[in-house]
């Protein structure tokens, strides 16, 4: 166990920089160039005083640090299925990191990451449950999510006509191209149950803290968008790491 802790401790701290600069400098503004105020050498993200006043995020680079620890940490206890799987699961755990962090912050999908990672997952996938239960995991998550996103189109319009404001959409399409790399790392028939979880997930936590804000804040939520990313995610990595 002791083993296992410090390379926990070594991954997740190399791990974390790496997704916490890439959280910083992959979103982009409506220029088309990432921030200004987000450009930081990436020897910051490993090598700070946390003591002093560290202005790129420092609550969240922290949290990335502890969370990814013990993400790898509690992923090592399955070191028994080999290096293979070990190695997997440290890919797949910042992956996923990232697409939360970004998507919380920004509500963005990137379709750079998404890319990425389908590539990534396509191999896992293959190499996990091969390549037909991969290919109809793909096929699966892109059209159940696709469906929703259409959903949520029509319902921004429906709202933009009658209110005569801009609404944001209610669903992003960088969602459906998060659950096409679901679908290729989980595989048919898994990605169903994954993404209705997910989902569910996502829905009652935003309907507690919608709720939360408009009674004790008295903020109008009608405009409040979901991310839902990060909860597909979340759900993803439950399933992988829990039904193998």
């Amino acid at each position: 166990m002791l083993t296992n802790l410090l390379i926990a401790i070594l991954y997740g701290w190399a791990s974390s920089a790496i997704i916490n600069y890439l959280a910083d400098t992959l979103p982009v503004s409506n220029h088309e160039c990432p921030s200004l105020e987000s450009r930081r050498p990436i020897h910051q993200y490993y090598f700070y005083n946390p003591f002093k006043i560290f202005r790129i995020r420092k609550t969240r680079i922290i949290a990335v640090q502890i969370c990814a620890i013990a993400s790898y940490f509690a992923a090592l206890q399955f070191s028994y299925l080999g290096i293979t799987v070990a190695v997997m699961d440290a890919v797949i755990i910042a992956f996923y990191f990232l697409v939360i962090v970004i998507d919380f912050e920004h509500h963005l999908v990137l379709h750079r990451v998404t890319l990425v990672g389908g590539i990534i997952f396509l191999l896992f996938g293959i190499l996990t449950h091969r390549f037909l239960p991969t290919l109809l995991g793909m096929i699966a998550g892109t059209i159940f999510f696709f469906i929703i996103y259409l959903i949520g189109q029509i319902y921004s319009s429906i709202k933009t006509r009658r209110t005569g404001l801009p609404v944001d959409d209610a669903i992003g399409f960088g969602d459906v191209t998060l659950s096409l790399v679901c679908g290729l790392l989980i595989g048919w028939p898994g990605i169903i149950p994954v993404l209705i979880y997910g989902i569910a997930l996502g829905g009652g936590i935003s309907l507690l803290y919608l709720v939360f804000q408009r009674i004790f804040k008295k903020k109008d939520v009608s405009q409040s968008f979901i991310a839902y990313g990060p909860y597909i995610s979340l759900s993803t990595m439950i399933f992988w790491f829990f039904t193998r």
